[in-house]
């Protein structure tokens, strides 16, 4: 693995590097902040705020 600098708010990076352990699928269709994988922050701290659905 290489080591890539990253600044985005985005969810692999930390401490201003791509943690992103394997390249995978592609998350974005259209590049956003210069990286095909890249996961707003923002996004994923608003789905994991959402409560959960019980189903019954």
């Amino acid at each position: 693995m290489g080591i890539i600098p990253c600044n985005s708010n985005c969810v692999y990076q930390n401490d201003g590097y791509c943690n992103l352990e394997n390249v995978s699928k592609i998350n974005n269709s259209e590049i956003s902040q210069g990286c095909a994988h890249y996961i707003s922050l923002e996004d994923k701290k608003g789905s994991d705020a959402d409560p959960p659905q019980t189903v019954r």
